[in-house]
C-alpha cells in the first residue's frame, strides 16, 4: 500500500442497522487474504477476534474505461510519478475551503445512500497539515449546505486500491475505553463459556477499498454530459477520501493518499 493509509470506522457511537450495512459493505468473497500473518498467534492466545470489510463502489456516475489515460501525481514538490487517471463528467457538490485551504467534493453512490468525499489541498498547503487539523466536526461543516455547491464537475481521480491491516487493535480500543474484555478480573465471555477464566487475546482486522473503472455501469445524464465549462477537478496530488453514510454522516472508510 506504499505511503497510503485507510481505515474503517469501528468506534462511532451510532449503532448501524442491517439495512445500512446492506448498502455500506460486500462480503470479501476472497478479495481478503493473508489474516493472520506467519506467528501473529502464539500458544498463549485465548481468543482472537478476526474482521475483514471490503467496498468497491458502484458511482452514480461512471468512470469510463476508455476515458482513463496515464498523468503525473505528484508525490511532493520535486517528484512526480505516473498513474492511471480515471475519468468522469456528471452533477457532484462542490465546495472550497479558506482555512486550510482546502478544495472538497462529494459524489454520490449509485443508490445514493453513500457518498465519496475527496479533500484535496491546494498546491500551497501540505496534505500533514490538513490531515492534522481536519476532525469529524470540520467535515461536517465543510460538507454543509454553506460550502457545497451542485456543479457540473469533470473528476479526473487515479485508479485506488487502499489497504488497512491491523496486526492488534487491543491497545487502540482500550484506550478508548473498552477494556474489561482484555482484563482476567473483569472479562465476562459467559456466553461463550461457561467456566469463565476467558479473555480476547488479540483483535485483527483488515480492510480494502477499491475505486476503479469496474463496478460503474450507470452513464452520464444528458444534462452534465453536455455542460459547455463544467468545473475540473484534478486529484493530481495526496489526498484524503472518506466513504460516508448519507443519512447518518457515519464514516465507513478513511483513508490518506500518498503514493496511488
Amino acid at each position: 500500500m506504499g505511503q497510503n493509509q485507510m481505515q474503517t470506522n469501528e468506534t462511532n457511537s451510532h449503532s448501524m442497522t442491517d439495512q445500512e450495512r446492506s448498502h455500506s459493505v460486500t462480503l470479501p468473497k476472497g478479495e481478503i487474504k493473508d489474516l493472520l500473518l506467519p506467528n501473529s498467534l502464539t500458544a498463549s492466545d485465548q481468543l482472537v477476534l478476526v474482521n475483514a470489510i471490503s467496498y468497491r463502489g458502484t458511482w452514480k456516475y461512471a468512470f469510463q474505461k476508455d476515458q482513463t489515460t496515464a498523468m503525473a501525481f505528484r508525490l511532493d514538490e520535486s517528484q512526480s510519478k505516473p498513474v492511471q487517471m480515471m475519468r468522469l463528467q456528471g452533477l457532484l457538490k462542490l465546495g472550497s475551503i479558506k482555512e486550510p485551504q482546502v478544495q472538497v467534493l462529494e459524489m454520490p453512490d449509485a443508490e445514493d445512500h453513500l457518498s465519496m468525499v475527496i479533500v484535496l489541498p491546494s498546491e500551497d498547503v501540505g496534505l500533514g497539515r490538513v490531515t492534522r487539523e481536519i476532525t469529524y466536526e470540520k467535515l461536517n461543516n465543510w460538507l454543509g449546505s454553506a460550502n457545497m455547491k451542485d456543479a457540473a464537475v469533470v473528476l479526473h481521480l487515479p485508479q485506488l486500491r487502499l489497504d488497512g491491516y491491523h496486526q492488534d487493535l487491543t491497545s487502540i480500543l482500550a484506550a478508548l475505553g473498552m477494556t474489561d474484555v482484555f482484563d482476567l478480573s473483569r472479562a465476562n465471555l459467559s456466553g461463550i463459556t461457561a467456566g469463565g477464566g476467558l479473555v480476547v487475546s488479540k483483535i485483527i482486522h483488515k480492510a480494502t477499498l477499491e475505486v476503479t473503472e469496474s463496478g460503474s455501469e450507470s452513464t452520464f445524464t444528458n444534462q452534465t454530459s453536455k455542460a459547455e465549462n463544467p468545473e475540473i477537478f484534478k486529484v493530481d496530488r495526496p489526498f484524503l477520501l472518506f466513504i460516508l453514510h448519507k443519512e447518518t454522516k457515519m464514516i465507513l472508510f478513511y483513508g490518506r493518499v500518498s503514493t496511488p
